[in-house]
């Protein structure tokens, strides 16, 4: 927790801080300090209300697939695609409103997309699900949950993660090598025009 003077009536209003800057450490007057945790809350109330309207696309998404999925083959999708979304992003968002609907927590919906497919592929009760949404820190929460069920992953030697960085570094190397031969082959039409 912690205080500042929202209204200089000399009645400190107590806020919820999530995360917790060390103002101390790079010695922030204090009149700062106070406005810096007034932009705190201002940018938590907007993510709030971000959150909330982002779960109720989601949820008029969700319904629109309910009352489609009734009709020919593709319905939903060109219906959507009217709208100008696309289908991945309307299939992520969807997955992450049940996700909201299972847990009652609506800022489920504001969890990374790769969170809440990993979460969709594992099987996990309504609880642990619950308690990885509450989570300050859900990526690690998950990581804790599914060790508890699995066990720890084995840590890759220095040697696999090196292969893995050289295997990254050839694939973009092949890469460019294409994007250069595809421009040379046009540099080539173009001199011939």
């Amino acid at each position: 927790m912690q205080e500042y003077d929202d209204n200089n009536t000399g009645t400190p209003e107590v806020i919820t801080v999530y995360r917790s800057f060390d103002f101390e450490a790079y010695d922030i007057k204090e009149a700062d300090k106070s406005y810096l945790y007034e932009i705190e809350r201002t940018i938590t109330d907007n993510q709030e209300a971000v959150t909330k309207e982002l779960c109720e696309i989601a949820r008029k998404l969700s319904e629109a697939r309910k009352i489609l999925g009734g009709y020919a083959d593709g319905c939903f999708n060109k219906w959507f695609e009217n709208l100008g979304f696309e289908k991945n992003y309307v299939t992520k968002m969807i997955d992450k409103y049940d996700l909201v609907e299972e847990t009652h927590v609506e800022k489920a919906i504001d969890l990374p997309v790769k969170l809440v497919s990993d979460m969709k592929k594992e099987d996990l009760d309504i609880e642990q699900k619950t308690e990885i949404v509450n989570s300050l820190e859900p990526k690690q929460k998950f990581k804790e949950i599914k060790e508890e069920i699995y066990g720890p992953e084995p840590e890759k030697n220095e040697v696999e993660m090196i292969l893995e960085k050289i295997h990254k570094a050839e694939l973009a190397i092949t890469k460019q090598e294409d994007k250069i031969e595809r421009l040379k082959e046009k540099l080539e039409r173009l001199r011939d025009m």
